[in-house]
């Protein structure tokens, strides 16, 4: 579109002299904006800088990246956050359904990395809200949680939810997983937002039980699913064995691959609608 200068098309007379560095600048362009947003607290009332926020008044910026973009905020993280004119840009760090990679600073947009961990020297709170699909690759990495570190996994939820969740079953009776690990996600933020302000660190949970490999494998109950983890209540009270990751089933391994209960399967674990209804409400008070 405008081809490829839709910022110089749209505005030239802002944007006309632009030149953008391309990926060697993406750490200090994001760096330069998290500054900007919270302008008034580096620069004070400095009025020749620009507001994006229009005065208001920022306290806390906490930086948050997913997939891809949580890989290179983890090299972020673990090179860049800890220089002098960058430590005092974010206040903390929220990671979702991140593999355990990262690029190498100096590289190019490389969609693997390499596999790392989180510095364990650095005291800005990290939350990392990982669904099933990450969670063997983590149990390879000396990643636990720490005092500035807290690693969440939703059990049973894919990278990405399918937007065909419940579709009509594959070959091996298979659907699209549409488990979300949304209102984890949220949690988490709410959890780092109080860590930063009232000192409490974000609760330590459950991680999903995984078999030491090589490599790891996820260890699963009589139905299926993985055992331990945070559980939604589709899990606590399931009707499908749920998985995070889908291979052989026709779908990109993404977006999971559940498999709806037979009536016997169903009847074994509920003996009456009641019975489901109650261990459902039960898991969402939980």
């Amino acid at each position: 579109i405008g081809g490829g200068r839709p910022l110089v098309d749209h505005d030239p007379e802002r944007y006309g002299s632009l030149h953008h560095p391309g990926v060697q600048g993406w750490f200090d362009i994001f760096r330069q904006a998290g500054r900007a947003v919270r302008r008034a607290r580096l620069h004070g009332a400095d009025a020749t800088r620009v507001d994006p926020l229009a005065g208001l008044d920022v306290q806390r910026v906490i930086a948050a990246g997913a997939s891809q973009s949580g890989m290179r905020l983890v090299a972020y993280h673990n090179a860049i956050h800890p220089l002098a004119d960058a430590s005092d840009t974010f206040d903390a760090f929220l990671l979702a359904v991140w593999e355990g990679r990262a690029p190498r600073p100096e590289e190019g947009p490389v969609a693997a990395g390499v596999r790392t961990t989180i510095r364990a020297d650095l005291t800005s709170p990290v939350v990392v809200v990982n669904s099933e699909f990450e969670a063997s690759h983590l149990a390879a990495l000396p990643i636990v949680d720490n005092d500035h570190l807290r690693v969440w996994e939703v059990t049973g939820t894919p990278h990405a939810p399918a937007r065909t969740a419940h579709d009509r079953p594959d070959s091996k009776g298979r659907v699209g997983n549409g488990l979300s690990f949304a209102p984890i996600y949220e949690a988490a933020l709410r959890a780092a937002h109080r860590w930063l302000v009232d000192g409490v660190p974000a609760p330590s949970q459950p991680r999903i039980a995984s078999n030491p490999g090589p490599p790891p494998s996820l260890r699963r109950d009589d139905f299926g699913n993985a055992i331990g983890g945070i559980r939604l209540p589709e899990l606590a009270a399931p009707t499908h064995e749920y998985h995070g990751m889908a291979f052989a089933s026709g779908r990109a391994p993404l977006f999971g691959s559940p498999r709806p209960f037979s009536d016997d399967e169903l009847r074994s674990l509920y003996p009456s609608r009641a019975a489901y209804v109650a261990q459902w409400h039960a898991a969402v008070d939980d």
